[in-house]
């Protein structure tokens, strides 16, 4: 507790209200408010909190933690960042033992590593494997690279004074590209 405002102990239930920082092992949090239950060592958390686990952040608007067993689920507007990844969510369960993400409704995960945009409304992110799968319906936007252009070739700046052989061999036309700047694809 780094400010108390509010410190109460009430049967097994402990209510702290202030500036509080929570770490057990590789997880770090923060949070405006903590009602803890001691004998089921399950807390409610609210007040900006702020999650950090092996390998993401996330926020929302409440957590309510398993300590023992390490499972969160966070509500409210939740935010997930990882290295190469970010997602947006109305809910999501976290098992950081088994580092899964399982977000729910109106989620949308963003990789950044290959500009990948996925929307659906159950998606679980593994990050032991680096694994994403979505149940249910899903959209996906994704950049599609474009074939390099080949380089002109250099034009003769005075072609009266200087004479330029070129000899080509094989060489056949290149057919036109389409070039597509995002797909969408929407399986039914």
């Amino acid at each position: 507790v780094l400010e108390n405002q509010e410190f109460k102990i009430e049967g097994d239930n402990v209510r702290i209200v202030g500036k509080l920082e929570i770490t057990k092992g590789d997880l770090f949090l923060t949070a405006g408010q903590i009602v803890y239950n001691s004998e089921l060592k399950t807390a409610v958390i609210t007040g900006d909190p702020y999650l950090q686990t092996k390998d993401a952040t996330v926020d929302g608007q409440k957590i309510e933690a398993e300590f023992e067993a390490e499972v969160f689920t966070i509500t409210g507007s939740v935010r997930i960042q990882q290295a190469q990844r970010s997602a947006l969510a109305d809910q999501v369960h976290i098992d950081n033992i088994a580092e899964t993400y399982l977000l729910l409704g109106n989620v949308l995960v963003n990789e950044k590593k290959d500009e990948k945009e996925l929307r659906g409304e159950e998606v679980l992110i593994n990050s032991q494997d680096d694994s994403i799968e979505v149940r249910g319906p899903v959209e996906i936007s994704f950049q599609v690279q474009k074939e390099p252009k080949l380089p002109e070739p250099e034009q003769n700046p005075d072609p009266v004074t200087e004479e330029v052989y070129v000899q080509v061999e094989n060489v056949s036309k290149p057919r036109p590209q389409a070039e597509a700047v995002e797909i969408d694809i929407t399986p039914y």
